[in-house]
């Protein structure tokens, strides 16, 4: 019922992860400033255009930008598509902003991105189900405090006032640990540096399960 419930922010997350599942092959560039990303299925091409080095923009959204450190800042004011989908960061925009940002930079960059990478998806797949979870426990709060004090009589009562409890329980460990995760954000060592250190090899190693959240996204790109 709730499944589907995707944020701004959630649809940033899953474009980069279609991104990296596109081949390097399938980018060609034509010039410092221009792309050719071939459509995933098999439909011709697109172009992606830089048109900002950086945002020009004192800030952005969150929702603008894409927080992967493969992708090295991008956000929604620097490249554009002529792709039909309709969210600003597309996943051609995602695959040539990751091989631009590593043409430009050293192996042991590259291996550092690569490991600080699995720990924001380990993160943001985490923080998908939390929003999620949030969403619903609040859908749930106002479907109780629309019934009636005659309504909650007897055993139906009973239930529903346990399950007002637990859903308030739930949502309280959610906002602990939402708060937990901004304080890791800031202190998050190196204690899974000791995996694959080649960017291409270990890849997908923790995307085990992104295939379900991607699945819920409502903006189908499949014709990209």
């Amino acid at each position: 019922m709730w499944g589907g419930r995707f944020t701004k922010r959630d649809r940033v997350d899953v474009r980069h992860h279609r991104g990296r599942g596109i081949a390097s092959g399938d980018v060609q560039a034509l010039s410092d400033t221009k792309w050719r990303v071939q459509s995933q299925a098999g439909q011709g091409s697109y172009k992606v255009y830089l048109e900002n080095d950086s945002c020009p923009k004192r800030s952005c959204r969150e929702w603008d930008k894409c927080h992967a450190a493969r992708c090295g800042g991008l956000c929604a004011h620097m490249y554009r598509c002529t792709c039909p989908d309709d969210n600003t960061l597309c996943k051609h925009i995602h695959k040539v902003r990751m091989l631009s940002v590593r043409s430009d930079r050293t192996d042991a960059q590259r291996a550092s991105a690569s490991r600080q990478d699995r720990r924001w998806r380990r993160r943001a797949r985490v923080q998908r189900k939390v929003r999620r979870a949030k969403a619903a426990l609040k859908e749930i709060g106002h479907y109780l405090d629309s019934f009636s004090t005659e309504a909650l009589d007897g055993v139906i009562g009973t239930a529903a006032r346990k399950l007002d409890g637990i859903c308030s329980q739930v949502f309280s460990h959610c906002d602990e640990f939402e708060r937990q995760e901004g304080g890791d954000a800031e202190t998050d060592d190196d204690s899974d540096d000791d995996g694959d250190d080649d960017e291409d090899s270990g890849e997908d190693s923790d995307d085990t399960d992104d295939d379900d959240d991607d699945s819920d996204d409502d903006s189908d790109d499949s014709d990209e």
